[in-house]
């Protein structure tokens, strides 16, 4: 998630969609503090702070109407019964021990989105009626995004609007930024490698199911520079945009591991830059899938890279870990020990629901 008092209105850096071609760009490790200070210095004379908590979305590029009723369990039941928190253990113990850091401009950073696309592509094989595509979307600060979509079936598309589930892979350690040996220690195992795994297994998980048939398209999105002020995710939404792609939705997956010690734990919707009915629809996936209820808080700010589509004129909704926030992020604390797997689990099984019962009508 995104600090509130860094970067929230990063400048505006223009991207082009990439090749599949590896990235060559050279770059400094770690940004300078003082790169730092005037980044943020040009972010605050570009973005009007006074925004009101619950801003005033662009209009909607394609206004989207969601179901009433959920109407696939069968489907999606079958899927989430094959869930399981030692996967996702497996899975982000992994990447999190692979990289001391995962910072938009290092050459780690670049190494992890690497990581990130490898994986994904080794899942293209598991569905040969389904058509997975993975691409690299580059930035000029070195970590690329990383865009998989899955294409249904000729025979069975019906609508060409898009799907999008979002996570972001960078990392950050803020607490010890002054000091250049320490502020490369950023493990970022909640913030966000807990939604990046989550939603590269949400993935797998569908394409391993026989039940599961598309009939729109769908993305999933892992976005580079969140923590510069939601760099990546703005680039591709301004993008879509521009290209006039139709989106039906987008679900970002922002911590999904941590849960506050001392309350029951929730999925916590953001209600603000959010869709309020897609956010309606969200909560009917919460309480008919998950072991856990809903609830919802403001966060006040941009906190997350669903506030770029949201900006952008798209609907968005952001299902957040816990009401309280985790006090590990963005320091060398946020480790795999601070990691609730069973929650991992319950977002997991939230991101199957909403792409099956939003794609396979």
């Amino acid at each position: 998630m995104k600090l509130a008092s860094s970067l929230i209105g990063a400048l505006v850096l223009h991207s082009t969609v990439a090749t599949t071609v590896e990235v060559t760009t050279t770059v400094d490790p770690i940004a300078s503090f003082d790169d730092i200070v005037g980044l943020t210095l040009r972010s605050f004379l570009n973005f009007d702070r006074r925004a009101p908590a619950r801003p005033t979305p662009a209009p909607l590029v394609f206004s989207q109407v969601y179901p009433d009723v959920l109407a696939f369990a069968d489907v999606v039941d079958g899927i989430n019964a094959n869930i399981h928190a030692r996967d996702l253990q497996t899975s982000l113990t992994t990447f999190v021990h692979a990289f001391q850091n995962r910072q938009y401009n290092s050459t780690e950073g670049i190494a992890s989105a690497g990581w990130i696309y490898d994986h994904v592509h080794a899942l293209a094989s598991l569905r040969p009626d389904l058509t997975l595509s993975v691409r690299k979307f580059d930035h000029p600060w070195g970590q690329f995004s990383v865009i998989a979509r899955v294409d249904p079936a000729p025979t069975a598309r019906r609508h060409s609007d898009v799907l999008i589930v979002g996570a972001h892979q960078d990392s950050v350690n803020w607490a010890d930024w002054k000091n250049e040996h320490l502020r490369a220690i950023a493990p970022g195992a909640d913030d966000d490698g807990s939604g990046t795994i989550t939603i590269l297994e949400s993935l797998k998980y569908l394409l391993t199911s026989a039940t599961w048939h598309p009939t729109r398209p769908v993305e999933f999105h892992w976005y580079s520079g969140e923590e510069e002020g939601l760099l990546g995710s703005k680039a591709i939404a301004k993008d879509y945009a521009a290209r006039k792609v139709p989106v039906y939705a987008q679900l970002q997956q922002d911590m999904t591991g941590w849960v506050n010690p001392d309350a029951p734990p929730t999925v916590t919707l953001i209600d603000d830059w959010t869709s309020p009915a897609l956010n309606a629809f969200v909560v009917k996936v919460v309480d008919a899938y998950l072991d856990i209820p809903a609830d919802f808080k403001t966060c006040g700010y941009a906190c997350s890279d669903h506030a770029s589509w949201f900006d952008a004129g798209f609907p968005s909704s952001f299902p957040y870990e816990d009401k309280a926030d985790n006090p590990n992020v963005h320091s060398q604390r946020d480790t795999l020990a601070t990691i609730d797997w069973e929650h991992v689990t319950q977002f997991a099984k939230l991101t199957v629901g909403f792409v099956v019962e939003l794609t396979q009508a």
